[in-house]
């Protein structure tokens, strides 16, 4: 092979492609860290959600009992819907 001279043009080049990398880089780790801020609220959010669900189920809104893809939230959100008691289980350590 043969040897290439550094030239003000390669270096240019190089610089370029570097810098060019960086700003990609950093976009990336953007959406990233947005991704993870969004995914910290919702957790957020669930936890609260279940906080208030271990507490006391009956403050739930029986809409927001429907929307959960849950065989025991479908049946406590018929089951207020019909005015009965929702049915608590026993043996809960």
């Amino acid at each position: 092979m043969f040897p290439r001279r550094i030239t003000h043009r390669n270096i240019v080049g190089v610089l370029i492609a570097g810098f060019s990398l960086v700003i990609l880089l950093l976009r990336e780790q953007a959406v990233t860290n947005r991704l993870i801020d969004e995914l910290h609220s919702q957790q957020t959010t669930l936890s609260k959600v279940f906080s208030v669900l271990a507490r006391d189920p009956d403050s739930v809104d029986v809409h927001i009992m429907a929307q959960l893809d849950w065989p025991a939230a479908r049946s406590t959100a018929s089951r207020r819907r019909e005015g009965k008691r929702p049915s608590r289980r026993s043996g809960r350590g």
